[in-house]
């Protein structure tokens, strides 16, 4: 498999929660198979965000990220296109050189962010509690939340809100198996449904 290592990015970008970053920085990228990947460190620490690399999983803040991490040269890289999904960044060319900036929030997906990680919690216990008052009644085990499929479900969703599209296959084509396996889950079958539904959080 070759390997063509490219210039590096120009990358500027300015998150939601952080205005300006300041000059745009150099981040390292390697083109392989046709895709381009980027520097994971470089990237996250120009962000200021944590992470943390594990077995070659990454850990941003308390998510996980569902696409595979290459270790080339002494340096973590990720699927551009991918990892800019995770971070909710866009990818755009300009003049001359590829960059990341945030995505422009539309008034629906700007209200949809104000629900917090703690809610978001309460909702899936209390839809698992609901689903398991249902299941003893038909005489069934309960259900038990699993973290990796979690974190896939939750990638899913969030890739479903940016294209305005449901489906299983996510924007990078994978299938609900390949982002649960990608995480590290092991599964003879996996099963994925989606669906839409507005909640009245207040």
């Amino acid at each position: 498999m070759k390997t063509i290592w490219l210039a590096a990015v120009t990358f500027a970008v300015a998150l939601a929660m952080q205005p300006s970053l300041g000059a745009a920085a150099t981040i390292p990228t390697v083109e392989q198979s046709g895709r381009l990947f980027i520097g994971v460190e470089q990237l996250l620490a120009t962000l200021d965000l944590h992470y943390d690399v594990q077995a070659q999983r990454l850990i941003v803040g308390d998510r996980t990220y569902p696409g595979a991490i290459v270790y080339r040269g002494g340096r973590h890289f990720a699927d551009m296109q991918t990892l800019a999904a995770f971070l909710h960044l866009d990818v755009n060319r300009k003049g001359g050189a590829l960059a990341l900036s945030p995505r422009a929030q539309t008034e629906n997906h700007s209200a949809s962010t104000a629900v917090t990680g703690a809610t978001l919690s309460q909702l899936r216990w209390r839809l698992i509690a609901v689903l398991n008052d249902h299941r003893r009644a038909q005489g069934l085990a309960p259900l038990v939340a699993d973290p990796i499929a979690s974190s896939a479900a939750q990638f899913q969703a969030e890739d479903m809100q940016r294209s305005g599209v449901m489906r299983h296959s996510d924007s990078q084509s994978h299938s609900p198996l390949e982002r649960f396996m990608s995480l590290g889950g092991r599964a003879q079958a996996y099963a994925e449904n989606v669906g839409y539904c507005g909640l009245d959080i207040d």
